[in-house]
């Protein structure tokens, strides 16, 4: 039988389903290859961060709008020239006499002179002035206006609009500096959840080894039925450990991904990396974070805009001046005819506005006070930060070491306690007691050395010494000391 020119000797349902599903193995194949892992370290993926992470490009945003705002600012303070066209018709006698003169085309007739007869006229109303009929004027117009004085707003909105520019390029920085601590802390988070899941599995090997002496020893009449429930019962909570690990191992990735700006992507990060503290005693530290926490020093360009502020609302007391130049054509139709100059010198002085004027200057100054309050509030805050965060870095490095020799020391009380089980010289109860106690050292292990190395992230944070380039690769005995206990 032939189906095509493709030879079948079975029949056809039956080949059909064969070969749909050698297609779908094919196709699984190839997603399969296009799903492989693509490795990134650490200065890549804060790049990757930096370039497409939604908060990255918005704080990037607010400064461009700051910036805009510093162009709108000087602008307006600077000459502007302006084109208008005034279109209208009217049959009001004040307003076509006005259009015939300004398009210079009136007449004696416009006056109403050819109802004058003599004398005894000049009580006679002329229908030719009084009543005109409709007439249609186009008023074309370059307008040059410059300010003179203007009580010094115009200045105060300029170093205002630039404070808030600082204001938002430190707040930049401190959003870029707070990102990189995030994809360090996503970045090193994979990597610690990958040393948990090893030690999960290390866990659940030793668990079935377990049930395998246990079940040894059972037949040959060493021990009783329970050793092996229990062994048995023990190997399936390791499993499950092993499980939930690799769920949260899986929940680690996502999060990386997603600070990176590739939710949808392969992305898996590479080399583990080191963050040093950075140098210095604890008094140090607090005046370098002081005086360079980008977050702080926003802080306090935005005081500096406030006072700003309150000195363009203090403007408002002023008298204002400007100049207007003004080059007119005029016609009935859409023409440049009739040209004629106009420059005007325009003063105004606001003496009484119900308390408007007052009420603006007393926010402003509020205002400045509240962001003044506010910025030594940041400065307590930072302060109190560095300290528990350099108190916490070196607590967190005393752990980090014991937990090395901890876990050294587990992993020798729980290979003596299986020898001596297997020997039938100790019970089961005290393997498992052992076991577990190698499991959370492993586990404290891996959880200490995270917490040490986001310590001093936190502290370069607070300092505004974090960088891509701050971290490190672990020595070699750094990585031996860490890997002791696997």
């Amino acid at each position: 039988m032939y189906l095509g020119s493709i030879p079948c000797r079975l029949p056809a349902r039956q080949w059909l389903s064969r070969w749909i599903g050698a297609v779908m193995l094919v196709s699984a194949g190839v997603t399969a290859r296009a799903a492989v892992p693509e490795t990134v370290n650490f200065q890549q993926a804060v790049q990757l961060a930096l370039t497409a992470n939604p908060r990255a490009l918005a704080s990037a945003a607010q400064v461009q709008s700051a910036r805009a705002g510093v162009t709108e600012a000087r602008g307006r303070a600077l000459p502007q020239l302006s084109l208008e066209l005034n279109a209208a018709r009217s049959n009001n006698p004040l307003n076509v006499f006005g259009y015939r003169l300004a398009e210079r085309g009136a007449s004696f007739a416009d006056f109403g002179l050819g109802e004058y007869t003599g004398p005894a006229s000049l009580n006679t109303t002329p229908a030719a002035l009084n009543v005109p009929g409709y007439a249609s004027n186009y008023d074309t117009g370059v307008v040059l206006s410059v300010p003179l004085f203007v009580g010094g707003a115009d200045l105060a909105h300029i170093r205002q609009s630039r404070a808030l520019l600082t204001a938002a390029q430190q707040g930049d920085a401190a959003a870029r500096a707070g990102l990189i601590y995030d994809v360090l802390q996503a970045y090193a988070g994979v990597g610690a959840t990958r040393e948990l899941v090893t030690a999960a599995r290390q866990a659940l090997a030793a668990a079935q080894a377990y049930t395998g002496t246990a079940a040894s020893l059972y037949r040959q009449g060493i021990v009783i039925e329970s050793d092996v429930l229990l062994a048995k019962a023990h190997e399936e909570s390791a499993r499950a450990a092993l499980s939930a690990t690799e769920a949260e191992a899986l929940n680690q990735l996502d999060a990386f991904r997603l600070f990176i700006g590739r939710p949808d992507s392969a992305l898996v990060p590479g080399p583990a990396v080191e963050m040093p503290a950075p140098a210095g005693s604890l008094l140090t530290l607090e005046e370098r974070a002081l005086a360079h926490n980008p977050q702080l020093l926003a802080m306090g360009s935005r005081e500096a805009a406030g006072e700003a502020a309150t000195g363009a609302a203090r403007a408002a007391y002023w008298p204002q001046v400007n100049l207007v130049l003004r080059h007119d054509w005029n016609a009935d139709s859409l023409a440049l005819r009739a040209p004629s100059n106009t420059l005007m010198a325009l003063f105004s002085w606001q003496i009484f506005n119900s308390g408007a004027q007052y009420g603006a200057l007393q926010r402003a100054a509020a205002e400045q006070r509240r962001v003044a309050a506010q910025y030594q509030a940041t400065a307590d805050d930072i302060r109190l930060a560095v300290d528990r965060t350099f108190r916490g870095a070196e607590t967190a490095a005393l752990q980090a070491q014991a937990s090395d020799l901890i876990a050294e020391q587990a992993t020798q009380a729980a290979h003596l306690l299986s020898l001596r089980y297997a020997q039938g010289l100790t019970t089961l109860a005290q393997l498992l007691d052992g076991q577990a106690r190698l499991d959370e050292a492993r586990a404290g292990r891996v959880q200490a050395h995270y917490a040490a190395l986001l310590a001093r992230a936190r502290l370069r944070l607070l300092t505004n010494e974090l960088d891509a380039t701050s971290a490190t690769s672990p020595s070699a005995d750094a990585g031996t000391a860490k890997n002791q206990g696997n």
